[in-house]
């Protein structure tokens, strides 16, 4: 058990396992002088450390009560459920239960403990959990994603995802922010499976769609922004992701909205702006995710992008029209001289020039040619 409650002030501490041996002799003295006591039972504790266990509480007199043997064998099967993760998953999931720690001693409707604590009956257990009023959250850290993990983990959370929800919890997951990973010349976020599959669909999710769609006609929407869609059919589906990354003192989130587009590996998606970053607590006020006023703030700016490169990019199809026209200018008048000529080769040099009637591009290296049109089908699209 690495938990005991302290016998003058109430206070629940908790044992580092990165402590040194000073600091052990020197807990094991406070036990023996009646510090530390049971959560469960409220018999004393002593501290036992050794080569083959870490540092931990026992009881003193006798066997271990039965919840805290509950208690450690809860432990145990969260342990073994987070040891893929980096060393700063530890840390980032200290700092954020130490924040909302800190938050539910000024508000009464708020409820926090680690998962493993607050669920001992559980199979899989967030890292934190908290109650919001009525409503039950599992909060859980996602870091040390790799290639070959990125598929047995997407499958994992999927399967916590899911037992979060068949047990009354809201699953909320945070991504460590080295992975995010962008293309910024094609305004596009590259994703693990995992990623994408814990990705949320937020109210300000739902305020960008109803913004967007009536913009997003066709895929010159995203032709203007230079990102190369990959959906057959224009879709408006966008998702927010939260990366997170611990300073000295807090958890700072970068709040990221994209819309959902390539499922297949490689996936990418479209990013709506370069996200934003905020406090935890901020993000968790309300569980909002997010800052309304800033996200007014970034929708203005998107719309006043858009409406730029917009007329940029009228401006640039204009002057590959004229090219394009100029272009089709010469094709008929070089097929004009040409037009009693009884044969043509095919050759690059001799054929008819025409635009391809199915991707539109001018060619002389064709295998159908309508001499009435100058259109051809051309060999590419054969």
């Amino acid at each position: 058990m690495k938990e005991a409650i302290h016998s003058i002030d109430g206070e629940l501490f908790r044992l580092n396992s990165a402590i040194s041996r000073e600091e052990i002799r020197n807990y094991k003295k406070l036990a023996d002088k009646g510090i530390y006591l049971c959560p469960y039972c409220n018999a004393e504790l002593m501290i036992k450390s050794g080569d083959h266990r870490e540092v931990h509480f026992s009881h003193r007199h006798s066997e271990s009560c039965e919840p805290s043997k509950l208690a450690d064998e809860a432990e145990k099967k969260y342990r073994k459920q987070v040891a893929r993760e980096t060393a700063k998953h530890k840390t980032m999931v200290d700092i954020i239960y130490d924040e909302m720690k800190t938050q539910s001693r000024f508000r009464t409707d708020l409820f926090v403990d680690y998962g493993y604590r607050a669920k001992k009956e559980l199979l899989k257990y967030p890292d934190i959990w908290a109650k919001f009023g009525d409503i039950e959250i599992a909060i859980s850290v996602v870091t040390n994603v790799t290639p070959s993990s990125d598929t047995k983990l997407s499958k994992d959370i999927e399967n916590r995802h899911k037992y979060f929800l068949d047990n009354g919890m809201r699953p909320l997951w945070f991504v460590e922010r080295k992975e995010w990973s962008i293309e910024k010349e094609k305004q596009s976020i590259v994703l693990w499976d995992a990623e994408l599959l814990i990705a949320l669909h937020t109210k300000e999710d739902r305020k960008w769609e109803e913004m967007l769609r009536p913009l997003a006609k066709d895929s010159s929407f995203f032709e203007r922004f230079n990102y190369p869609p990959s959906m057959s059919a224009m879709s408006i589906d966008i998702r927010s992701m939260y990366y997170i990354y611990p300073t000295e003192e807090r958890i700072v989130v970068k709040v990221q909205r994209f819309i959902k587009d390539r499922t297949t590996k490689p996936l990418r998606a479209f990013m709506i702006n370069d996200g934003y970053e905020i406090s935890f607590s901020k993000a968790l006020y309300k569980l909002q995710l997010g800052d309304s006023d800033i996200e007014d703030q970034e929708r203005q700016k998107f719309l006043k992008k858009f409406e730029e490169l917009g007329q940029k990019w009228l401006e640039k199809n204009q002057v590959v029209e004229k090219r394009k026209d100029k272009t089709m200018e010469r094709i008929n008048s070089w097929n004009e001289d040409n037009r009693d000529r009884k044969s043509f080769s095919n050759t690059p040099n001799e054929a008819r020039w025409g635009k391809c009637q199915i991707c539109g591009k001018y060619t002389n290296d064709w295998w159908m040619f309508d001499g009435s049109t100058n259109t051809c089908k051309c060999n590419d699209c054969k």
